[in-house]
């Protein structure tokens, strides 16, 4: 399979916010979502994250469908996405529709402050009572995201919440190494892997016959979604040995104790990936999906606040 490597400029009619300091630059889209964009090593000179074939496309574009599903994947670009008040599947939850993936992604955010390495941002949603506060800032090679949810209702307000990271095909090639500490893993339903049926259950990195901490070639197409519980710590390391570069994501388990593995290496041969997606998401969850209420719940007037961080690492030769 060749290695596409896409990667669209954003049009000119949305703006970009961006840090940088000596270690990375980070690309930030708040007319769409607050996406991360770009996560760029610059030691290195390698792009962490993945974009979609069809690239960077304006937020202000005509959705092709009413499906949520459809059109939050039509709307995204790629990289590092905010899932909230919703995960997975659309449900209705409180007279609202919660739809895939959830409303935070979808929309314009404000744009509070910004200095060459750190922004703040600010939105407020329309299908739960939420306001969030988000700083974006860089320390050497980490990026910190802090993350402030309140409950404007006085009335108590339940959701889910994650956080959708997706690497590409500069920094995800062939052996590279995903290094998480003690997990159970279970095949969503809909997939299945190498004679392994969905549902399939393991202990980490063991799922059936294969070894899912080591990606596969080229010439072995992959489409799966796992998801991980049982999680000693919340904490993830890729590596990738070829090119010296490795990456580093920590997160708050009380708030995330679910991880979920999505793997795209060229293996869905019709919509919406038309086997010419190379990418590999690793999630931090605050549930899985069909897996009944949303867990968070806030009360009135309440708040709950996290950082997730990822640290990119150089390999020594």
């Amino acid at each position: 399979m060749t290695n596409r490597k896409l990667r669209a400029e954003a049009p000119p009619i949305e703006r970009l916010v961006e840090l940088s300091n000596d270690d990375v630059r980070l690309s930030i889209r708040p007319e769409k979502g607050c996406d991360i964009s770009s996560l760029y090593a610059r030691r290195a000179q390698v792009e962490m994250l993945w974009c979609t074939p069809w690239g960077i496309q304006s937020p202000r574009g005509n959705s092709f469908t009413a499906d949520s599903r459809t059109a939050w994947i039509q709307s995204s670009g790629g990289g590092w996405n905010l899932l909230l008040p919703n995960t997975g599947p659309a449900r209705n939850h409180n007279g609202a529709p919660f739809g895939f993936h959830g409303e935070a992604a979808l929309v314009p955010w404000k744009v509070d402050g910004v200095t060459p390495t750190q922004a703040e941002f600010s939105v407020t949603l329309a299908t739960a009572p939420l306001h969030v506060h988000r700083i974006i800032r860089l320390e050497n090679g980490t990026v910190f995201i802090d993350e402030k949810i309140t409950n404007q209702s006085p009335d108590s307000t339940s959701f889910s919440w994650g956080h959708h990271p997706a690497f590409g095909h500069d920094f995800i090639t062939e052996g590279t190494r995903i290094l998480i500490p003690g997990a159970i893993v279970e095949l969503d339903s809909q997939f299945a892997l190498n004679g392994s049926p969905g549902g399939t259950t393991g202990a980490w990195p063991d799922l059936g016959r294969t070894d899912l901490s080591v990606v596969p070639s080229d010439r072995e197409p992959r489409a799966i979604l796992a998801y991980l519980s049982d999680l000693k710590e919340g904490s993830y390391q890729i590596f990738n040995d070829k090119i010296g570069l490795g990456v580093e994501v920590r997160w708050p388990i009380n708030v995330f104790p679910y991880l979920w593995l999505w793997q795209e290496l060229y293996g869905t041969s019709g919509f919406p990936w038309f086997r010419r997606t190379y990418a590999l998401a690793l999630e931090p969850q605050s549930i899985v999906p069909e897996s009944g209420e949303p867990p968070i719940t806030l009360e009135g007037g309440e708040s709950i606040s996290v950082t997730v961080s990822a640290s990119v690492i150089t390999l020594p030769p």
